[in-house]
């Protein structure tokens, strides 16, 4: 891994066009983590949103045939819609949980790691 990089609140707006400071972020990164991690970012934004977060929100993020599999939290839950639809009901009723910072983002190939602070 290359070296480690933290980016403010307006970086990561510019960059990414989602304004939360990132604190340990992979300097070089190619065009497809890039845009990778552009759309995980946007993602976390509107699913830990209060008063956004729903199926209908993230559904350009879920690709068609996704699973989702969280028996313990989540167990009626078995796509992202649904859990998005799920998560909204909490989010709702937690109007002062927001995230403050996103801790780590790894992006390597494909797979993305994120951590925040709510």
């Amino acid at each position: 891994m290359g070296k480690i990089v933290s980016l403010s609140e307006a970086e990561t707006a510019k960059r990414f066009g989602v304004s939360k400071e990132i604190k340990n972020f992979p300097q070089n990164l190619s065009a497809e983590e890039e845009r990778n991690v552009k759309t995980v970012l946007s993602y976390m934004d509107i699913a830990y949103s209060p008063t956004h977060s729903s199926a209908t929100a993230v559904a350009e993020f879920c690709a068609k045939g996704s699973t989702f599999d969280a028996r313990s939290t989540f167990p009626t839950s078995h796509t992202p819609e649904e859990y998005a639809d799920s998560h909204s009901h909490v989010m709702s009723s937690l109007k002062d949980l927001h995230i403050i910072q996103f801790d780590v983002v790894v992006a390597k190939g494909i797979p993305i790691l994120v951590t925040s602070v709510l």
